[in-house]
């Protein structure tokens, strides 16, 4: 797959940086990081950690000895926020050597404030580096850049040895991640040979589960995720942590895509953007709320930032971009529906909470973008950060590197409380307040929703005896959508097992799981706990190998679950 794909990047004009794998942490030239040189920036990770943003992992194209180069970003690049910047006056790029911490595509990095640190979880091999077979993956480990609050910070390898739960996890990526400033998070993903060394799969397989790193005490946990949907697998979507409401705040879960446990086709099951899942993470308690306003139309591989409302009455989750599967990704020609679906994608929307309702931000799309990162940026916490990503609405990923970012290097910047672009970065930006259209909803329409979906849900955010007049809308007609299941009181256990094709008995466990009575039900948990062995997927059950023409890419990496079961 990798030299079909290098062949046609050829085709096209471009340069794959043809590095040995054994130099996949070789350096680049700190020279190709200007403004007149850089092309695309794509599959990366980002976190911002006081005054400094960090860009890590993923591909960029740069403009070498006039050739447009595509390869892997084998250093950690930091920017400076503690100063402004415009468009035509960008920031400096400052590159940080890496070590022998690896560069992977679509990792997440959570930050962790109290202790000056970020982690990188998940990802798959770059598509920039020669593939010559299983090994070229580097092995599972947990890596931690510790920063020195001036831009720079070394890389470490964390020993994970004495942590079952980690030893048993396998790198995946494609999941939904999220940071709040005590835990990182992630949803679902799913894992193949270019993710990990331990699955032996050529093609890819969904992977449930809810995995979670508490910055503290380290200890991970790895839990059912069958709250969500109907098999707890979730794929390139949203999730956001809402510190607002809750013992330990709240995740909220938006678009993207869902599967069964045994295969995973790009596009085929997509999550309404009307149904929102929230996760309460100190109880470990799903809930389901149906979002009325403004809905966008289904999609995935956006990004998400949340802000806080003045009054810390409200809670603003705003979406930016985003694709509608097929397209970029399906292949195609300029005129395919999907390719001018995607040219309307420069959209930002705002899910306001408690209310639970969508808000178009009012511009004109010119510049619709997928894969992007973007982050909360500024003192007064009032500004969208975009970082990097592609045009949506070309015919090919391949095409899509040729275009050269019209901002300097892959970053711009949206007011959020204006609700528009700006030229720059402004590090004296007056503080974070809603936007009139949202203040107005709320006046008109009162605080929460009229009817909640899921019951549970409004007594953890709503007062006592509080109402509203707003009137729910319905979930679009023929929208698929993540299972709503009240799990408000049943205790879920996350016991792992070794081995991506065991997912395949999991389902089976699980279905039977479901129709038996408590006393079946313990004998067939007993059952798989024996399952505690590798156990290689058959030739019929394999998922197959997405062809050249197909570019498994999605924005998030991270980790796995082998098994959740529910005790009720």
């Amino acid at each position: 797959m990798a030299l079909a794909i290098g062949l046609f990047l050829l085709a096209l004009g471009l340069t794959v940086s043809s590095q040995h794998t054994k130099d996949i942490v070789s350096r680049q030239d700190p020279a190709t990081y200007s403004r007149e040189n850089f092309v695309r920036r794509v599959f990366h990770g980002t976190a911002v950690a006081g005054n400094v943003l960090y860009i890590d992992g993923g591909e960029e194209v740069v403009v070498i000895n006039g050739v447009k180069t595509q390869r892997p970003l084998n250093q950690t690049l930091s920017i400076d926020l503690s100063k402004s910047w415009t468009n035509s006056t960008p920031p400096t790029v400052r590159a940080i050597d890496k070590g022998s911490c690896p560069s992977l595509n679509e990792i997440i990095l959570w930050s962790d404030p109290a202790n000056d640190t970020i982690y990188a979880y998940g990802g798959q091999l770059s598509y920039s580096v020669p593939w010559v077979g299983g090994s070229t993956v580097p092995q599972e480990a947990f890596w931690a850049f510790k920063v020195d609050g001036k831009g720079g910070g070394s890389w470490r390898q964390l020993d994970m040895s004495d942590s079952p739960t980690w030893v048993s996890l396998t790198r995946t990526t494609g999941g939904l991640g999220a940071s709040s400033s005590s835990a990182g998070y992630n949803l679902g993903g799913y894992a193949g040979s270019r993710t990990s060394q331990k699955t032996g799969i050529d093609g890819f397989i969904p992977i449930p589960g809810l995995q979670t790193y508490n910055y503290t005490s380290g200890a991970w946990s790895n839990n059912s995720a069958l709250g969500y949907s109907k098999f707890g697998t979730a794929q390139v979507g949203g999730m956001v942590h809402v510190p607002s409401w809750g013992p330990a705040g709240l995740l909220v879960i938006v678009g993207g895509q869902t599967s069964p446990l045994t295969s995973w086709s790009d596009g085929g099951t997509m999550v309404s953007m009307s149904n929102i899942t929230v996760f309460e993470p100190q109880n470990q308690t799903w809930y389901h709320q149906t979002a009325t306003g403004d809905i966008p139309t289904q999609r995935d591989r956006f990004c998400l930032v949340g802000a806080q409302g003045g009054d810390n009455s409200t809670y603003e989750i705003f979406l930016y971009g985003g694709h509608v599967s097929g397209g970029i990704f399906g292949g195609g020609n300029q005129t395919d529906p999907a390719v001018q679906a995607n040219a309307e994608l420069d959209q930002v929307y705002v899910l306001s909470l408690p209310a639970f309702v969508w808000i178009k931000a009012n511009y004109t799309s010119k510049d619709p973008r997928v894969l992007q990162s973007c982050h909360v940026v500024g003192a007064g916490g009032r500004q969208l950060l975009s970082v990097g990503g592609i045009k949506a609405n070309f015919v090919s990923l391949e095409v899509s590197y040729q275009d050269t970012d019209p901002y300097p290097f892959g970053l711009k910047v949206f007011d959020m409380t204006a609700m528009r672009w700006t030229d720059g970065f402004n590090v004296s930006a007056e503080p974070y307040a809603p936007p009139d259209a949202v203040a107005r909803y709320y006046s008109q329409h009162g605080k929460y929703p009229s009817k909640w979906t899921d019951s549970g849900l409004g007594d953890l955010i709503s007062p006592p005896n509080s109402t509203s007049s707003s009137t729910p809308s319905q979930s679009p007609a023929g929208a698929a959508q993540a299972t709503p299941r009240k799990s408000h009181t049943g205790a879920i256990v996350g016991s792992v097992v070794g081995g991506v094709g065991a997912l395949v008995l999991i389902a089976l466990a699980l279905g039977a799981h479901f129709r038996s009575t408590k006393r079946r039900q313990m004998s067939e948990i007993d059952a798989m706990r024996q399952a505690t062995r590798v156990h290689e997927l058959d030739q019929a059950t394999r998922p197959a190998e997405l062809g050249s023409g197909r570019f498994p890419t999605e924005l998030m990496g991270k980790e796995v679950e082998k098994k959740a079961v529910v005790i009720t």
